[in-house]
Order: structure tokens, then C-alpha cells, then sequence
């Protein structure tokens, strides 16, 4: 694989994690959001999980080693 084609790859990823991130905080976080809290014990530490692991990807596309890589694709 080339390297402009790597960099498009990894820019693709980093949309559909953002997207991801933005979505689970607009329908799932319902501490952000004004969702009522979930009674049932499982499907709340579902959600609690979810909404981690969105916060986690969000650091990854906004770490700056990322973000440089995306900038370079954009650049190319």
C-alpha cells in the first residue's frame, strides 16, 4: 500500500470514529445528553461501557501523533 493510500485509510478511520464518538454522546451518553437514566442495572452498564469506549476513541483521533498524520493527508 502507498503511503498517500495509507493516509487516506487512517483519514476514513478517524471520520468514522468521530462519527461514532458524536453519535453515542447525542443518543447514548445520558449524562451529556437529556436521555432519561436507565433503571435496568445490565442495559445501564452497557451504555456506561459504550459511552467509555467512545471517549476513548476521542482521544485517539484527537491525539496530536494522529491528528499530524490526518493533517499531512490532507495536505498531500
Amino acid at each position: 500500500m502507498s503511503t498517500q493510500a495509507a493516509l487516506q485509510t487512517a483519514s476514513v478511520v478517524a471520520d468514522s470514529l468521530e462519527r461514532l464518538v458524536a453519535r453515542i454522546r447525542r443518543d447514548l451518553d445520558c449524562d451529556a445528553a437529556e436521555s432519561p437514566a436507565i433503571t435496568d442495572p445490565y442495559w445501564s452498564g452497557v451504555l456506561d461501557d459504550l459511552v467509555a469506549f467512545s471517549e476513548e476513541c476521542g482521544r485517539v483521533v484527537t491525539d496530536p501523533h494522529v491528528v499530524k498524520v490526518l493533517d499531512a493527508s490532507v495536505h498531500q
